[in-house]
């Protein structure tokens, strides 16, 4: 009784042993899988201090036309920022916001750039989750590292940010922070001074609103579309069966990569499956699929040519891709098709900014005001675009009103500095 126990036991151990071993094998496949496509997004940022002594941290991008997120301590107080690639290639990159309150910065290359890092949502980590970085420790660049998340509960100058078990050497900070699906999930701010195991993560949510200011969009299901099952009706023949079944499983996986999977099946089987196609662009957008998006969102404007949400979403995507003329194109049919709404005009203004004509960007962030008048978005939008064009009396009256307009702006001091700036200069 005792050998055969023995000789159990043996045998346990043994499938114990191999099942850790596939399952080591299968993260490192991941692992390697996510930092091939991820390593093209990330930056190693050089400058110099006011001293002249130099300085090095991290970066990710987020827009292929040249946006880049940091952290805002790596760059405040820094002259002649450059951005470098993991390919050797350099280029200077200019300041566009920086809110030091959420440790966050917007830099701007000054060219088109080849990949851009998928957003994702910092509130799906839970303790334990898989963290993966790509940052530059000094002389060691382009460095990976993996941990795990410690707390998701921790907070700094009260802005949530994340506790994780993650190396994080002197410049790493700005770093981007990948989930398993290889989304950007938050970047690494630093390591507390007397515990300095402890590493601190910005949420990527904390960057949401500067992001969207300038165009930068994490897509997203429309607020009258909801990504949910489809009932099959009776009488349907076995292909409409199977493109329903591929459509629902889309809808319960988790990942965006696996829901284009599912959904990209799903048109094959129907390829009239509008809602298929919808879902599969905004799949590929999450998982940072520029084109598969693209193909996509056209596709399902060829089904059903008067959505207003499939043009939304597409046009932000060509801002994204840097196709600022499709862009307008979509957004002036927007406006056609919802004339009354403030956030069409919105949209096409964005969309004129970012194309670099603040006069036509103007007069359509006004017409957004005028039909309401507190519409926050339209209000920051048209300040920044004053101050764009050095129009500073009408800047400082934008803030102002938007100021008024959200009373618990989370951004007000820094507006508020902005203001006093702008009054400053009025004065001489």
């Amino acid at each position: 009784m005792s050998i055969r126990i023995r000789a159990n036991f043996l045998l346990w151990c043994c499938a114990m042993a191999y099942a850790a071993l596939s399952s080591a094998a299968i993260q490192g496949d991941l692992i390697e899988e996510l930092v091939a496509k991820s390593e093209p997004t990330v930056l190693i940022i050089e400058g110099l201090r006011a001293d002249g002594g130099s300085t090095q941290s991290s970066a990710c991008v987020v827009q292929k036309d040249g946006l880049i997120l940091t952290t805002a301590h790596q760059v405040i107080g820094i002259e002649k920022l450059t951005g470098r690639r993991a390919d050797g290639v350099t280029f200077p990159l200019s300041v566009v916001e920086i809110d030091e309150e959420r440790e966050i910065a917007l830099l701007r290359a000054n060219r088109t750039l080849p990949a851009a890092a998928a957003l994702g949502d910092a509130r799906t980590l839970s303790a334990g989750a898989l963290l993966v970085t790509i940052a530059t420790p000094v002389n060691l660049d382009f460095t990976v590292a993996t941990g795990i998340v410690a707390n998701t509960s921790r907070t700094y100058r009260g802005f949530p940010v994340i506790q994780a078990e993650l190396t994080a050497a002197p410049g790493s900070s700005g770093g981007p922070v990948f989930n398993k699906k290889g989304e950007v999930v938050g970047l690494i701010m630093g390591v507390l001074e007397e515990q300095d195991w402890v590493t601190i993560i910005i949420p990527i949510n904390n960057a949401y609103s500067m992001l969207e200011r300038h165009g930068v969009y994490r897509a997203s299901l429309p607020s009258d579309f909801h990504e949910q099952e489809l009932a099959p009706v009776s009488g349907i023949s076995q292909v409409e069966l199977r493109a329903l079944e591929a459509y629902n499983n889309g809808t319960k996986t988790a990942d965006a990569a696996g829901k284009a999977i599912y959904y990209k099946r799903a048109v094959e089987f129907l390829p009239a499956f509008y809602e298929a196609w919808f879902n599969l662009a905004v799949a590929a957008h999450n998982a940072g699929d520029q084109e598969t998006a693209l193909k996509a969102y056209q596709q399902a404007l060829a089904l059903r040519s008067e959505s207003v949400e499939a043009r939304r979403n597409l046009g932000r995507l060509h801002i994204a891709m840097g196709n600022f003329a499709e862009a307008i194109r979509l957004f002036e049919e927007v406006v056609s098709l919802r004339p009354a709404a403030p956030q069409s005009y919105n949209d096409l203004a964005e969309a004129y900014r970012k194309a670099g004509d603040t006069h036509r960007a103007i007069t359509l962030f006004n017409e957004a005001i005028a039909q309401d008048e507190r519409y926050t978005n339209a209000l920051f939008n048209l300040g920044l675009t004053y101050v764009q064009s050095n129009e500073w009396e009408l800047a400082y009256d934008a803030f102002e009103r938007y100021l008024a307009a959200a009373p618990g702006a989370a951004d007000r001091e820094k507006v508020k500095s902005w203001m006093d700036s702008i009054k400053e200069r009025l004065k001489h």
